[in-house]
């Protein structure tokens, strides 16, 4: 993370995952945008969106002793987020 935060302004580009469910063509154009004019034809993103669906499971439906091993191994990649000013619900 700290060596992202280095990087000149113009040369990262955050996207959080959940944000594609949301609203998944402003993200696509996000995306395109950030990689510059000629990445996408004008219909791309909305193609893509298209094809974005919900996951059929969660975590949240684990076994609690499956949750909690998984909780377990993304709370440093989480701190790190947190750290970054990145704020998630567990």
């Amino acid at each position: 993370m700290e060596a992202l935060r280095a990087l000149p302004g113009g040369r990262l580009l955050t996207l959080r995952f959940e944000d594609f469910f949301v609203d998944p063509e402003r993200q696509l154009g996000l995306l395109a945008e950030f990689l510059g004019h000629g990445f996408a034809d004008e219909g791309w993103s909305a193609r893509c969106a298209a094809s974005v669906v919900q996951a059929r499971s969660s975590w949240h439906t684990l076994p609690a002793g499956l949750a909690d091993a998984l909780t377990a191994a993304c709370l440093p990649g989480f701190e790190a987020l947190r750290r970054s000013g990145v704020r998630y619900e567990l």
